[in-house]
């Protein structure tokens, strides 16, 4: 038990002496960089690049009004939130307010999108600021703190010491005030650790013996699970410390000591007795049976000794502890030992029962070992025999007997002896124990040895069915039979031949044998070749590489850098039957491979790490005529909504770029047009394909879907004369032939606004059919501005198109033309500019009109002709 704390006295202190260090960790590994479009200037920086923190974006004393802005995360992100911290912003901007939900961080710009607004000369006034995980959710241990200037207001916070941070509003909203420059970092929330530095240290006072196994195993998961560092935040520090704690209160004290000192049996016949503290045996020809024990067994003189020199207090009958020197033959049958089983020199211990069971017994020396029954003694074999000491046994050591499951040897120089009969299904010599020794007698039988301590010697007749060598110098002085061993260390003895033997690869010193009486007998087993990986580093996803190892049964290989196992359920290990297998590359990856064939060592394991390529990005994209909703990125790859001016009949491609490109499957070279433009249809998607690969790189294709729909209608000028003669008394502009409506699509103007020279004859304004009303005969200018369009072939209407200011000179003669149809009114005469008609003349005047048309053989009379009829 005191070695244990002092275990746990060393592990406190080194985890203490790790905590100043974790401290000295940089408090804001993460950086903060930012753009933005001010007021007068534009884009800043010009240059496209990046301002980084504590320098600010927008200006002091210009007043000048920030409009938009990006802002990324740079620096060194935690590894426990890489791929997962993300800096996202709101704004409220003029006339618009809050562009995003302010509710609903999830949908905000993030990590280099834009917030605000470009060519509006909208101001922003208001920006809240907030650090995330990927889902949108607050991250803890990490803030996100800001200030700005903001217009007649200055620096907000005022105090420089002082900032606005996580999600709070910097600037003003209601107040029509601008803001004019932002800063922003990011720092890393202190961690206190105190409280939590105080339990362990606490833990660290307590002893293991004093408390049931249960509730000390249930402390040290909650430590184990719950280790914590500078590096975490105050969050997880005080999740932990609230676990740990509870752990620490429900400590369980162990009861007194039970001390059994007569001979006879003790528990009951049938189910469990549970005992929560140690049990003392001081007396020979004792049973004990169907106990659960939570604390050590002591049985023997020395063991009952030291126990009662260190808890006397706390032991029942403590005045009867006195021990001598007897041999004591202890029975256990069916028991549950939370500790270990402290035996004293010359003791005797003997183990049945019907379930498996693992016993960890201490003898004195502090040598240590751990048996299990291999399902009990009953019925499955003969009890297992445990002696300790000289009685029975080597000095200092133990003789084993019956059937055992497993012997494990911990510690140094231990010695074991098996005797007669006694079969051991697995014995084991640990890493640890160096220079063990393994008697065993003729009729003794070890079924599996195997050896990882150096210097072990196996001395005796017994019998081992199989052997495998990991630790260097082992000796088999014996006689006994050795069946098969398998020899992977450097310098092993046989005093006898293995029946069959195998030596790794890499045995520097071969082992020492006789030779075969007849030949055979062993070989020297072969490694299978190493696989070899095709490819490795940057290519282009997808790709595909083989594994190969010429001659191997399969190839085994996992592609998440752990190693490949040959074992039941090895969940991440892959095996495919035969000497290759391919496997896909679509995403960064560690592919681990092992080579396997029967009657070989399995190959040692070869890596491959891969990564993605460089893209075969583009260097530009050019279209022609200008198109809208769109603007070229190397890594923007699609782009959905370009429009152009609907009367556009093709656009003409101009890709630049490495590599080998093609536009819709035709080959161009980079910089130069495509020979055939690519043909477009009003209101009809057309979607153009630009395809870029070059050798070792990820291949790129560029999409872009094009809709000619926009853009300004421009009318034709078909028809611009000095004199354009209307005989009607309204000019409509649809069927006079002075306009005509491009690429040949028909369509009807309306909403026509102009400009008249003349407003006697017409009057300037804007006319909804497209119909201008003639006032009166005469020569007038007609200035045409805008009007709206309606195309008949789609219905689409056209609103505010522009008329590129064209002047038509129009010389009006409706009303002469309606005199001379011999019905004119006194208003027809007037607007025709003939004076003297009157209600009282008007039906002799049309009588002489009409005849003097029937003597002109129809033609039309001129103004002064009439003229000279009203005046006679």
């Amino acid at each position: 038990m005191k070695s244990k704390f002092i275990f746990w006295c060393t592990f406190v202190t080194m985890l203490l002496l790790c905590l100043p260090v974790t401290a000295l960790a940089a408090d804001n590994p993460v950086g903060v960089a930012y753009r933005g479009h001010i007021q007068d200037l534009g884009d800043y920086p010009a240059d496209g690049s990046w301002v980084d923190s504590p320098t600010i974006i927008g200006t002091e004393g210009q007043s000048k009004r920030i409009e938009g802005f990006e802002i990324k995360l740079t620096g060194t992100i935690p590894a426990n939130l890489q791929n997962d911290l993300e800096l996202r912003y709101n704004v409220h901007v003029q006339n618009k307010g809050w562009l995003y939900d302010e509710n609903d961080t999830t949908n905000w710009p993030k990590d280099s999108n834009y917030a605000g607004t470009r060519g509006e000369s909208l101001r922003i006034e208001a920006t809240k600021i907030v650090l995330t995980d990927s889902d949108g959710k607050p991250v803890s241990g990490f803030s996100v703190q800001y200030r700005g200037h903001v217009q007649n207001v200055g620096d907000l916070p005022a105090d420089e010491s002082q900032w606005i941070a996580d999600g709070d509003q910097l600037g003003t909203v209601g107040s029509s005030l601008r803001l004019e420059a932002l800063l922003v970092k990011v720092v890393k929330n202190q961690t206190d650790l105190t409280a939590y530095q105080a339990l362990l240290t606490a833990i660290g006072k307590t002893v293991e013996s004093d408390y049931t196994a249960a509730s000390w195993e249930t402390l040290q998961k909650a430590l184990t699970d719950n280790a914590e560092t500078a590096n975490n935040n105050q969050t997880e520090v005080d999740k932990a410390t609230t676990a740990i704690q509870k752990a620490y209160d429900g400590l369980v004290k162990k009861a007194a000591a039970v001390v059994y000192d007569k001979a006879g049996t003790y528990g009951p016949e049938t189910g469990t007795e549970v005992i929560n503290g140690d049990v003392i045996v001081k007396a020979d020809g004792i049973t004990l049976r169907n106990l659960h024990i939570n604390g050590d067994l002591y049985v023997g003189a020395e063991q009952v000794a030291a126990k009662t020199e260190e808890n006397t207090a706390e032991t029942t009958n403590a005045s009867q502890v006195v021990v001598n020197n007897t041999d004591y033959n202890t029975i256990i049958q069916n028991l549950y030992i939370a500790y270990f089983t402290r035996l004293a020199a010359g003791t005797h211990l003997t183990i049945t029962g019907s379930q498996p069971q693992a016993f960890a017994f201490f003898l004195p020396g502090g040598t240590q070992f751990t048996v299990t029954t291999p399902g009990g003694g009953i019925g499955t074999g003969a009890p297992m025999q445990i002696t300790a000491g000289a009685s029975g046994g080597p000095a200092g050591g133990i003789s084993v007997g019956g059937t055992i499951g497993s012997l494990s040897l911990l510690t140094p120089g231990t010695q074991v002896s098996l005797a007669p009969g006694s079969q051991v299904q697995q014995l084991s010599v640990q890493t640890g124990a160096s220079n063990c020794g393994v008697i065993s007698s003729s009729t003794a039988l070890i079924q599996n040895l195997v050896v990882q301590g150096p210097g072990a010697t196996f001395t005796g007749s017994g019998t081992i069915q199989n052997v495998v060598v990991q630790g260097t110098g082992a000796t088999f002085a014996g006689s006994g039979m050795i069946q098969h061993a398998d020899i992977q260390a450097d310098g092993a003895s046989f005093a006898t031949r293995p029946g069959d033997f195998t030596v790794a690869p890499g045995v520097a010193t071969p082992p020492s044998m006789p030779a075969p009486p007849s030949g055979g007998g062993g070989y020297y087993a072969p490694t299978q070749s190493q696989p070899v990986i095709s490819s490795t580093g940057a290519v282009a996803f997808p790709a595909t590489v083989t594994i190969s190892s010429q001659g191997a049964d399969c190839i085994c290989y996992t592609t998440n850098g752990s190693d490949p196992m040959m074992a039941t359920g090895a969940q991440d290990t892959i095996l495919i039957i035969g000497e290759t297998a391919s496997i896909t590359i679509d995403h960064d990856m560690t592919v681990k491979a092992m080579a396997v064939r029967a009657g070989y060592y399995n190959s040692t394991i070869t890596s491959a790490t891969f990564t993605q390529a460089a893209s075969a990005d583009l260097t530009g994209i050019a279209l022609s005529p200008a198109v809208g909703n769109f603007n070229f990125s190397a890594n923007t790859y699609n782009y959905p909504n370009v429009t152009v001016p609907y009367d556009t009949p093709s656009i003409t491609i101009t890709p630049s770029g490495s590599g080998s490109i093609t536009v819709n499957g035709t080959p161009v070279d980079s910089g130069t047009e495509l020979a055939t433009p690519v043909p477009v249809s009003f209101q009809v998607e057309t979607t153009i394909t630009i395809v870029n690969q070059e050798p070792g790189k990820t291949p790129k294709t560029y999409t872009i879907k094009v809709t000619p729909s926009s853009g300004t209608v421009t009318p034709l000028v078909s028809t611009i004369k000095t004199a354009f003669t209307a005989t009607a008394t309204s000019l409509d502009v649809n069927t006079s032939g002075i306009f005509d409506i491009k690429p040949g699509t028909s369509g009807v103007l309306s909403k026509v606004e102009f400009a008249s020279a003349d407003e006697s004859i017409i009057a300037s304004g804007t006319v909804a059919d497209g119909k201008i009303p003639i006032l009166k005969d005469g020569t007038v200018t007609l200035l045409f501005k805008k009007a709206s369009v309606t195309l008949l072939q789609s219905g689409t209407t056209y609103d505010k198109i522009s008329l590129p200011n064209v002047e038509i000179t129009i010389i009006s003669t409706a009303y002469l033309a309606k005199v001379n149809t011999g019905t004119g009114t006194v208003d027809d005469y007037d607007k025709a500019g003939i004076t003297g008609v009157v209600a009282d003349n008007l039906s002799g005047i049309n009588q002489a009109v009409t005849a003097a048309r029937n003597a002109a053989n129809g033609t039309e009379l001129d103004k002064d002709t009439i003229q000279n009829l009203v005046d006679l």
